[in-house]
């Protein structure tokens, strides 16, 4: 009996609640505004100092400092994960181990070597990463246009 009752309620299911439930709070939503606003804030004020680290890596550092490639790796995963800027990230990345392969010999200590070696990889590691689990813009927008010919094509065979 209550496996029936559960299946077929006897009260019809009140939408208006629901509806309630989903609508949300106007002062949520202007707490939203103001956290999102904050958020680009900030975003913009890491954008300026990761970029003026990198600058000064560059300038002052050997293409193959684990410093300067520490910066560059960190700056990267920045524009990824907080910026979503995949081209960006990329780049970084790629500039990074260009120059740094080439300078890598030059380095004495072993020690610096065997860092700026594992920075290099993990660079690599990351390029690696996101070209094949981050997809482009591009090739989304690709994939979305299939789905929607095949749902019209869902729509004509529903209406027929």
């Amino acid at each position: 009996m209550e496996a029936e009752k559960i299946k077929n309620p006897s009260k019809p299911i009140d939408e208006n609640k629901y509806e309630k439930m989903l609508r949300v709070d106007p002062k949520v939503e202007v707490e939203m505004e103001e956290l999102k606003k904050e958020l680009e804030y900030l975003q913009s004020k890491a954008l300026k100092c990761y970029s003026f680290a990198l600058h000064k890596a560059e300038k002052g550092l050997l293409s193959a400092n684990p410093t300067r490639l520490s910066c560059s790796l960190n700056f990267a995963v920045f524009q990824m994960e907080c910026l979503k800027d995949k081209d960006a990230a990329m780049k970084t990345c790629q500039k990074a181990v260009e120059v740094g392969l080439k300078k890598l010999e030059s380095i004495d200590d072993p020690d610096d070597f065997a860092d700026a070696k594992r920075l290099i990889d993990m660079l690599k590691e990351n390029l690696t990463i996101w070209e094949d689990v981050y997809p482009d813009k591009e090739s989304e927008d690709e994939e979305e246009a299939p789905k929607k010919e095949k749902n019209d094509d869902e729509d004509d065979a529903n209406n027929d």
